[in-house]
């Protein structure tokens, strides 16, 4: 039994916390429709830390890990996410994530943040080469979103998001960019801006 024991936590000894200590649910999979555009980003502008904000499932930070074999330059991508669904069919979301990381092999790579979008600007003491924001879709939200996420990109760095077909996000973009003197460039669904741009 002792020799049972010690077997299972040696295969866990090199997965950091918190995805060693869960149960891992069946793999789910994921679809990120505008991962090459993110990719080409990361590829194009030497990307090292990523924040990924509220993306479905965690999607696009997980799509970039699986990439990273890849990406010589990207060492450390944040997920941060409430992992909290109105909908009472879509249950344990957050240890969902963990088990798809923890089956991807890509614990090393992502830290999951377990907070809202605006408690985590707020709160995290981070910079990055790309800040990825999904969560909102009204114009003030997203406005709020980027303005708060702002102050934790690098110098020349990328914010990016996508849904840019959506009215409310367009002018919530808009808003924002014009207030922070930046450029705001569009690759199909996804718009972006270079820090200082």
């Amino acid at each position: 039994m002792c020799g049972a024991i010690l077997t299972s936590i040696s295969l866990h000894a090199d997965i950091p916390q918190p995805y060693a200590s869960i149960r891992n649910l069946p793999q789910t999979p994921y679809f990120v429709q505008d991962g090459y555009i993110y990719y080409n980003l990361v590829d194009t502008y030497k990307v090292a830390v990523v924040i990924d904000v509220e993306s479905q499932d965690g999607g696009v930070a997980r799509y970039l890990a699986q990439q990273a074999n890849n990406l010589p330059s990207l060492k450390q991508i944040y997920s941060v996410n409430i992992w909290q669904s109105c909908d009472r069919h879509q249950k344990q979301l957050f240890r969902r994530f963990l088990s798809n990381v923890v089956q991807e092999n890509t614990t090393q790579l992502i830290t999951p943040i377990r907070m809202s979008s605006h408690e985590a600007a707020e709160s995290l003491n981070v910079q990055a080469d790309l800040i990825n924001l999904v969560g909102a879709n009204d114009q003030e939200g997203v406005c709020n979103d980027i303005l708060g996420w702002y102050p934790h990109l690098s110098d020349k760095g990328v914010m990016c998001g996508n849904n840019w077909y959506e009215h409310s996000v367009q002018s919530g973009v808009t808003k924002a960019a014009t207030m922070l003197g930046v450029t705001v460039q569009i690759n199909d669904n996804v718009w972006y801006f270079i820090k200082g741009s």
